[in-house]
């Protein structure tokens, strides 16, 4: 989606590629059903945030090793600020996710973001080879086990398991 004055526009559309499954209740995994550019752009129009979601993704990843794409980083930041209840989800969703990633921050090695950031950086380095669904999904995982304050050694993610929801 190359859109005159829209900053990273693939990672723009990949992230509302994903937003679109999502909000048609379609598996995000579903290699069958792709948004056309026209409902892409759509998307974009009606769900502004996502430019600045997909901006954010971008340097996020960009400061430091990429444990996630910029598209599975960006969906799972907008999935948690639109359907988290916690207040002020979109900004403490940011600073969880950049610790993650970064790894500056983390409290402890029993922090959800520490057992994540350690699952994230053996899936990148594992010959197995882990979906996007899956690390999409245990992220969610790790950010509902941050708002509940639980202290799980583990996240994992079966793909006939309910795509997790945010707290």
């Amino acid at each position: 989606m190359a859109v005159e004055g829209v900053q990273y526009s693939s990672q723009v559309a990949a992230v509302a590629a994903l937003w679109y499954k999502y909000v048609h209740d379609v598996r995000l995994n579903e290699r069958e059903f792709f948004a056309t550019p026209a409902e892409i752009y759509e998307m974009v129009q009606e769900e502004p945030d996502i430019m600045d979601i997909a901006e954010w993704a971008h340097a996020t990843l960009a400061r430091t090793e990429r444990l996630l794409t910029p598209s599975q980083l960006g969906f799972v930041l907008k999935l948690v600020a639109t359907k988290s209840e916690t207040e002020n989800a979109f900004n403490e969703a940011k600073l969880f996710f950049e610790s993650v990633i970064s790894g500056v921050g983390i409290p402890d090695v029993a922090d959800p973001m520490a057992v994540l950031r350690k699952r994230l950086t053996s899936a990148r380095t594992s010959k197995a080879k882990y979906t996007g669904m899956y690390l999409m999904a245990i992220c969610v995982k790790a950010w509902n086990a941050s708002v509940v304050g639980s202290t799980p050694t583990v996240f994992g993610w079966r793909d006939d398991e309910a795509f997790p929801t945010p707290l």
